[in-house]
């Protein structure tokens, strides 16, 4: 059963869709921009392409965490806490001063990503009824398909307006509406139905 309403459905799905649509392309819109990335950092192919490695590796780690997290500290504290993540590093990777420091913030945009994708998820099942999540789930995997598709171009847009740093800065500003978005976001998940006591339990 769906918790008290206080979006309209549609709007609720269009949010969430719009969130996980960007949390999806954060890693196939880098593609492009790593000819240009190995140039100007004078680097390797090997060492850049930790860069993406990472980012696979931290976000499917984080997914473990944010799901069980956010049945003790509710939905919305810890989707806030991954866009913002996302987001942070999102601008950490455009201003990256070294190869190594991109690769960090990658890591912590990935971070950022894995619970994004672990609470949108719980936020769905909590919010609607079976109908309407029925119909959601299939908007939802219809981006999880097109999202990676359209990112390259994206990506590769962006690289005709500006430079690599475009391409990064323009993942941080997303991320930066994501955070609007997940202020004007209900909580799906009231105090009475979480998990109580320590971390562990959780």
């Amino acid at each position: 059963m769906s918790t008290a309403r206080k979006m309209n459905p549609v709007l609720f799905v269009s949010f969430i869709v719009f969130i996980m649509t960007v949390d999806w392309m954060a890693c196939d819109m880098f593609l492009p921009a790593q000819p240009a990335l190995l140039d100007y950092f004078h680097t390797e192919a090997t060492t850049l392409n930790l860069a993406l490695s990472i980012y696979f590796i931290v976000s499917a780690v984080s997914i473990l965490f944010g799901g069980p997290l956010s049945d003790k500290f509710g939905r919305k504290p810890m989707l806030f806490l991954g866009v913002l993540l996302f987001s942070l590093f999102g601008y950490g990777c455009a201003f990256a001063p070294s190869v190594f420091f991109l690769i960090f913030c990658r890591g912590g945009a990935a971070f950022g990503a894995g619970i994004i994708t672990a609470v949108t998820m719980a936020m769905v099942k909590d919010y609607l009824e079976i109908e309407l999540f029925q119909k959601a789930m299939a908007i939802i995997q219809s981006v999880i398909v097109l999202g990676p598709v359209v990112a390259p171009f994206l990506g590769s847009l962006m690289l005709m307006l500006g430079n690599w740093r475009w391409v990064m800065a323009a993942l941080g500003i997303l991320g930066t509406i994501c955070i609007v978005l997940v202020v004007l976001l209900p909580e799906t998940l009231p105090v009475e139905k979480r998990v109580h006591g320590g971390v562990l339990p959780a």
